[in-house]
């Protein structure tokens, strides 16, 4: 029973590898549990496990944090165009562009099954969507979703770590990518160069690179004003400082903001000194415990190499490369990461340092992506794209450098001396 057993988990864990390169969803199944929310403190910081008290503290917390505060004017409609009538081409493209293995909405309907009813559903969903556009009236079902919450880090009670994602019917989404597509240029246009984590073209490499570089290359009352009025609140419970002066307190309503000497933003550490072989540590222990997560087909004989190569290439490396592009790479950090790449392939392939095989043999065995190309490959990309891109904060910042200092010393390597 027990091998019947693991035979089923390993096919369905190879199943889903082929299928989508990762090992969550299959995981997912196989447990078969789901995570509910225990507990949860209230507005009035009472902890309860009631479920209807628990639902009635998000719904208002969520309602309180979307509702705006600025008052819009109103838009004067009355030179307003005509739309022109949706057509089968752009649904057709919205379809084949969703994305598999989403969940449905209340309707049930899967995008795997508009993508494989596509010459079917496309006609219908044209009358449909051109209904809509004459009578400006979109179906009622489409104004509900279903509000799932994950927790994102820290107190598992506290509302304010739980990020809320909304389950809508997918032929709505279908429907909004139509008029996505048709606007899109526009609103990209219109959008500030601050904003640059869903954007074509944009990174929040972009955002780590400049935040790196002010630290490297130079080294709060009207701030909270100026930002409120355009509505941006700032979170003083994940607001901190750094300096490399005199720390003078901080106080932001009535809340003092703490100084830290390094802090993981957007993924990596931001430190003024000793940035990259802070965060080269921490790559390596997030890639080690990437892999003990996955050691059920990475330590599995059973399993191909194929199999291993495809999981370690798509959700191992990209968590010892991640933010690499922004690195000041030594010889030194190069060895650490290829070290780290070494011990895995070992202990993928169940050989021990006392077997006395050399490393070359092993990496003709497993045929990984080598973790050194794979950076110099993704520091030039990046490069690349940075330099011949339009002007924003990370090449502005590229080309800056202070010019009314005399140097005593050799300049130490950065970023962006080692991407040249």
């Amino acid at each position: 029973m027990r091998k019947e057993r693991q035979k089923f988990r390993l096919e369905k864990l190879e199943k889903c590898i082929q299928k989508t390169g990762g090992v969550r969803k299959a995981l997912k199944e196989l447990s078969g549990k789901r995570d509910w929310i225990p507990n949860m403190k209230d507005r009035n910081d009472r902890n309860t496990t009631r479920r209807s008290e628990i639902i009635t503290t998000a719904t208002d917390f969520f309602k309180k944090l979307y509702s705006s505060q600025i008052t819009t004017p109103k838009i004067d409609l009355s030179g307003q165009e005509e739309v022109p009538l949706i057509m089968m081409a752009e649904v057709q493209k919205a379809i084949s562009t969703q994305k598999k293995d989403k969940a449905s909405g209340s309707d049930g309907i899967t995008n795997e099954f508009l993508m494989e009813n596509k010459d079917t559903m496309a006609p219908i969903l044209v009358h449909i969507f051109n209904e809509i556009l004459k009578s400006e009236h979109i179906p009622h079902q489409w104004s509900t979703s279903t509000i799932i919450l994950l927790h994102k880090k820290g107190n598992k009670n506290d509302i304010n770590n739980y990020r809320p994602i909304s389950l809508m019917s997918n032929i709505y989404k279908v429907f909004a990518k139509v008029i996505l597509g048709r606007i899109s240029k526009k609103l990209d246009e219109n959008q500030p160069r601050e904003q640059a984590g869903f954007r074509s073209g944009y990174s929040t490499l972009d955002h780590i690179h400049v935040v790196k570089q002010l630290f490297e290359k130079a080294m709060l009352g009207e701030l909270v004003e100026e930002s409120r009025k355009v509505g941006l609140i700032m979170n003083t419970q994940k607001t901190k400082a750094m300096t490399n002066d005199i720390k003078y307190p901080i106080t932001i309503n009535s809340n003092t903001i703490e100084y830290v000497d390094e802090y993981v933003y957007l993924g990596q550490i931001i430190s003024p000194s000793d940035l990259t072989s802070k965060e080269i540590e921490r790559r390596i222990a997030n890639a080690w415990k990437r892999y003990w997560n996955l050691k059920e087909v990475m330590k599995n004989n059973e399993t191909s190499m194929t199999i291993k190569r495809k999981l370690f290439n798509t959700c191992i490396l990209p968590v010892l490369t991640y933010g690499c592009q922004t690195w000041a790479l030594t010889k030194a950090h190069a060895r650490k990461l290829e070290v780290c790449q070494n011990a895995i392939e070992r202990s993928m392939t169940g050989k021990r340092l006392s077997d006395k095989i050399r490393t070359s043999t092993i990496k003709k065995q497993t045929q990984l992506k080598d973790v050194s190309v794979t950076i110099r490959k993704l520091k030039w990309k990046w490069t690349g794209h940075t330099i011949r891109g339009q002007e924003k904060w990370c090449k502005t910042i590229m080309y800056w450098y202070p010019r009314d200092r005399k140097r005593n010393r050799a300049p130490a390597d950065t970023g962006q001396r080692c991407s040249v």
